[in-house]
């Protein structure tokens, strides 16, 4: 009887808040029952979300962030995949980069959603990030990290993580993320697109030029190796032509997929899909199919290595029954 209760709330708690995968333990003895359960949908759902209160955006505490900013010498933003699940939020973000005058870095997870190619853009941080991302964090005095987790790739070492950084400001729409990795010093469990708009409404014009100065010097541009071998910065800068505002980009895990999000521009949210956290080999055909399928219209290239493509080569079956 509480069954499809059970169903519905699931349904509500992967979709909403942190999306995410829910489990449902069914026992063998009620998988087994055929059962007729009365259920009105407007009323279950009234009742989950009596359940679940939605986090509202404090308007004191935002301010409090806009005033670290303005007040700090060497701020930077830091963005993750909680990011990425709104398009308004890649013109919201620049926005607050050029209001605050500060650079910002975005996490594999957050690729797309800030844009690339400008002298806010760092790409992305941690072990395979580049040069001026982790400069920048090992440099900044004020470090503001909006929907993203502090993981071991973006961290390495906690104890040797930004050093510098007098204010370390978490926003994340889940509280258990908080606190968990990198001790912070001000803490705001909210939305982050909620977040975002509240924060560019709140940022008073900024001036860091020393500090923007000081990290454009500290950009590396990768030498490709002589010889016969194609090196992998030239190939993405082929691939890279190809990618406009109308593809999607696939990858699959491996050294592959950290080559596309350090040489590809992806040029908008939810526009770089690929398999962060877990890092599952043969993501990366059965997403493209996918998203293929979910935007028939729109190029997707998909990026994989030997291994995670033999892992679903059968695949190809599929691509050439519905002409993909």
């Amino acid at each position: 009887a509480q069954l499809p209760d059970i169903v519905a709330e699931a349904f509500f708690v992967a979709s909403t808040g942190r999306p995410g995968p829910v489990v449902i333990d069914i026992p063998k003895d009620v998988f087994v029952q055929d059962v007729q359960v009365p259920y009105d949908n407007g009323t279950v759902r009234n009742r989950i979300m009596m359940k679940y209160k939605p986090c509202q955006v404090n308007k004191e505490q935002v301010n409090k962030v806009a005033q670290f900013i303005q007040k700090a010498e060497k701020p930077m933003l830091v963005v993750g995949g909680g990011v990425n699940n709104r398009l308004k939020n890649r013109d919201v973000l620049y926005e607050i980069a050029k209001k605050a005058d500060m650079p910002v870095s975005t996490t594999l997870m957050g690729r797309g959603v800030f844009p690339a190619g400008n002298v806010y853009d760092l790409g992305m941080p941690g072990m395979h990030g580049t040069v001026e991302a982790n400069y920048t964090i090992q440099h900044c005095d004020c470090l503001v990290a909006v929907g993203m987790r502090f993981d071991d790739r973006v961290t390495s070492n906690v104890s040797s993580f930004a050093p510098n950084a007098k204010m370390i400001v978490h926003v994340d729409i889940d509280a258990a993320e908080i606190g968990k990795t990198v001790t912070v010093g001000y803490p705001l469990v909210a939305d982050s697109a909620d977040f975002l708009d509240a924060l560019l409404e709140a940022l008073p014009q900024c001036q860091h030029k020393d500090w923007m100065d000081e990290v454009q010097q500290s950009r590396y541009e990768i030498q490709s190796p002589a010889g016969s071998v194609l090196p992998p910065k030239e190939t993405f800068a082929f691939i890279d032509k190809y990618v406009d505002e109308n593809t999607v980009v696939v990858t699959d895990v491996g050294q592959h997929q950290m080559w596309a999000a350090l040489f590809l521009n992806v040029a908008g949210s939810r526009q770089f899909i690929t398999s962060g956290g877990l890092g599952t080999m043969g993501f990366g055909f059965p997403a493209a199919i996918g998203t293929q399928f979910g935007f028939p219209d729109r190029n997707v290239i998909l990026i994989t290595g030997d291994g995670s493509f033999q892992m679903n080569m059968q695949e190809l079956a599929i691509m050439k029954k519905f002409k993909l």
